[in-house]
């Protein structure tokens, strides 16, 4: 492959980089809808075909993530984000998610756990626009800049975000974490720019389709030009060390714009990125970002000092000091003592404030050894002036130095809020972000606590039960809005299948949903769900309700006023637009709901005005304590309609765990003297999809596990873990996987498995 490459004399390949980064980095390559690995020396390591590629739209960018996993956009009008872990492909899609079909068009970053691409509008499924932020741990995606169309993204050395904007001349610069705009710029002269990287220093680096790569520095002069090859389309950023691709070869530079080496493409078209070397263990990440598991908000009424009231499912966290009544709020989040923090952040997003407010204040302090969450004593990490702040994300600095001393006492920890001043009033989201980044590997065994908060963990906008072994998931089969349009109490018009079901009860129309399920009665049901999508609203929300109603289809008028039992309530203007889960009474679900057809849900709002649109194929799930019987299969089809989530993998019909065959493999990603990160990878050996699944596993030589990812992990040696809500299907012969960091006194032994996990791979 690489017996065209030039090799200038001398290029400076002895003195521009270490032996060190020699060996401790390789180059990716994404080209002829494969991946391709190279040493910087330009010797091919290995070739990947691309999983789900398509010829006629191939793939585009590519990034490498911390855990060593490598990211694809894969494809232009309904691409997927394709991640190549251990040979083995994993595809999502995203609602409206789309790029035009330009060969140099499509870009992809990443971030501690998020992945972060770039969106347009086309004339296909692609209405939405902007630059797409996707969760790998939650599983969910939020677009940003709606109104913009954009070519390329790129995370700089400075830690932000850099796109450009399809005209090819504004290059707007991202705060990460907030996803606010820090810089609008437009190129010098007539530059026009195909991608885009920053250095540490600001420096911007941008690689033009006609006329060269430049150099422009933070007050906008281009201070330095070379000619490579023509048709320029990627460049990625590595310290002092430049990529750039063009049509024929692709370039090793310095920040310097010196040459250092030249390799010829595996293809016309091809994107790259820097890489950890295969051959090079990775470390234990660097970064970490964590919601809160735990949310409160205490009050004191009588002003006697005695917090007598704690709400522990708020929908928004409330600081006040009124003259009347006290408040304070809680956040605590589930997290082991990563290693040395070098900084800490606080993303909040403020919903609200009525009054001047001198200042806020954040403590923090230990929550496995806590007593009392009001009033525990705690150390200042910030403070800050809700009314000198926007509404919205903000993000705030933390004492790092004070964060670390509560961290290394047991892991885990609780931040309080609270007001110092009378008439101070602000209103946050219970979904704040705590970011940490840290040098390591320093792994601190998280002792076991000596003592809990009181209460359980709670997620914005309920309490999501923890799975029993079994659970069932249904998708929408069939959905209408029903609508009354001349308000005489008929509901004369119907909507099927429509792309957004609406609830709303104007002066001049009123609208209930109703969705359906093809479900006979499971059996004894301990827990249920419905997982909806809030999509808009355009007016303020007091309650939205959620009844059960037999199962019938067609969908008919009268189903608009058929009497049904109350599951379940939520506010959806005290929740950001996208998914959420709201817990429903499973013990109002009874057989007699459930008919041939099936079981539905109506969704209507009680108040006057109300304006909701959801997602038509919200998924239900019921959790048993028992095996169910055989799940039906429908006659029928539904046509899906996506939602704005990333979905792992497509939507099967569920078969029980109990006659499930699952193989399970333990691998050990990375070790330190102390601690060690590993994945767990269940496959489906069987020919039919499964749903929900309970891995147990035991350690000969009494390793612990301090922290994990993308699923549910409980118990000490025993450990179970249990699928989250997005990845409970396993296809036939399809894997899943999570993983997750521990500790250990010496060598880490195979587990012996338990629960679904039938035998060892």
């Amino acid at each position: 492959m690489f017996s065209k490459m030039l090799c200038l004399s001398s290029l400076l390949s002895a003195s521009m980089f270490s032996s060190a980064q020699e060996t401790n980095t390789d180059i990716i390559v994404s080209a002829k809808n494969s991946i391709y690995r190279y040493t910087l020396a330009g010797d091919l390591l290995d070739t990947q075909p691309i999983d789900e590629s398509n010829y006629h739209y191939p793939a585009r960018d590519l990034i490498a993530l911390d855990n060593g996993e490598i990211a694809v956009y894969n494809g232009v009008f309904s691409p997927l984000l394709s991640i190549l872990a251990d040979q083995n492909w994993t595809h999502q899609n995203i609602e409206g998610w789309s790029t035009i079909n330009n060969t140099t068009y499509g870009g992809i970053t990443s971030l501690d756990n998020f992945i972060y691409v770039t969106d347009m509008r086309t004339a296909g499924t692609g209405a939405p626009r902007g630059i797409l932020k996707i969760d790998q741990i939650e599983g969910t995606a939020e677009r940003f800049f709606e109104n913009t169309d954009f070519i390329d993204v790129s995370l700089g050395a400075d830690n932000l975000l850099h796109a450009v904007v399809s005209d090819y001349r504004e290059i707007i610069t991202i705060d990460p974490a907030s996803m606010t705009a820090l810089n609008n710029s437009t190129l010098p002269g007539l530059l026009i720019a195909r991608a885009i990287t920053a250095d540490a220093d600001g420096n911007l680096y941008v690689a033009s389709y006609l006329d060269g790569f430049h150099k422009i520095d933070s007050h906008g002069e281009v201070v330095g030009t070379i000619f490579l090859d023509y048709e320029l389309r990627d460049v990625d950023i590595k310290g002092d060390l430049l990529l750039v691709a063009g049509r024929d070869e692709f370039f090793l530079l310095n920040t310097s714009l010196e040459i250092i080496r030249r390799y010829t493409n595996p293809d016309d078209y091809a994107f790259i990125a820097f890489a950890p070397s295969k051959d090079t263990t990775p470390g234990e990440p660097g970064h970490l970002s964590r919601q809160p598991h735990f949310n409160a908000r205490y009050l004191d009424s009588d002003m006697n000092g005695v917090f007598e009231t704690r709400d522990e499912a708020p929908s928004s966290l409330s600081v006040r000091k009124f003259s009347i009544f006290e408040e304070v709020s809680v956040s605590c989040y589930d997290l082991a003592y990563p290693g040395e923090l070098t900084s800490a952040s606080l993303t909040i997003d403020i919903r609200g404030y009525t009054t001047t407010t001198e200042g806020v204040n954040i403590y923090a302090f230990n929550g496995a050894t806590a007593t009392d969450l009001a009033t525990q004593d705690a150390l200042h990490v910030a403070d800050y002036r809700p009314v000198q702040l926007d509404l919205g994300l903000q993000t705030l600095q933390l004492n790092t130095g004070t964060l670390a001393g509560v961290l290394r006492e047991n892991g885990g920890v609780c931040l309080r809020f609270e007001g110092v001043n009378n008439g101070a009033n602000t209103q946050l989201s219970t979904n704040s972000e705590l970011h940490l980044d840290y040098e390591g590997p320093i792994s601190t065994p998280e002792p076991t606590p000596t003592s809990t908060p009181s209460v359980e963990p709670s997620i914005e906008p309920s309490v999501t039960p923890t799975p029993p072994t079994y659970a069932r998931h249904y998708t929408a089969n069939h959905s209408s809005t029903l609508s009354d349009n001349d308000q005489d109490g008929y509901f004369e018009s119907i909507t099927s299948q429509p792309y957004s079901l609406s609830i709303r009860k104007f002066a001049a129309i009123d609208e209930v949903s109703v969705i359906c399920y093809d479900a006979s009665y499971p059996g004894e049901i301990v827990g249920s769900e419905l997982t909806i999508s809030i999509q808009g609203y355009t007016s303020s929300t007091t309650q939205v309700n959620i009844f059960a109603i037999p199962g019938e289809n067609p969908i008919t008028p009268d189903m608009a006023s058929l009497p049904g039992e109350l599951l379940g309530t939520y506010y959806p203007t005290q929740l950001q637009l996208g998914e959420h889960h709201v817990e429903l009474d499973s013990s109002t679900i009874n057989a007699e709901l459930f008919t041939e057809a099936g079981i539905c849900l109506r969704i209507e709002g009680d108040i006057i005005p109300t304006n909701t649109q959801l997602s038509p194929n919200a998924q239900l799930t019921i959790w048993l304590d028992s095996p169910p019987g055989p799940s039906p299969i429908p006659s029928t089809t539904p046509t899906p309609t996506p939602v704005p989530t990333v979905t792992p993998l497509p939507s099967l019909e569920p078969t029980p765990v109990a006659s499930q065959t699952l193989d399970c493999r333990h691998i050990v990603s990375s070790e330190w003297e102390s601690g060690f990160a590993a994945d767990i990878e269940i496959r489906n050996l069987t020919d039919v999809p499964v749903s929900g699944w309970n891995i147990i596993w035991t350690y000969d030589n009494g390793e612990d596990v301090t922290q994990s990812w993308n699923a549910n992990v409980t118990g000490a040696n025993p450990f179970s873990a249990t699928n989250l809500s997005w990845n409970s299907i396993i296809p036939p012969g399809g894997i899943v996987k999570f993983g997750f960091i521990g500790s250990k006194t010496g060598e880490v032994s195979q587990p012996t498995w338990g629960g679904d996990c039938s035998q060892s791979l």
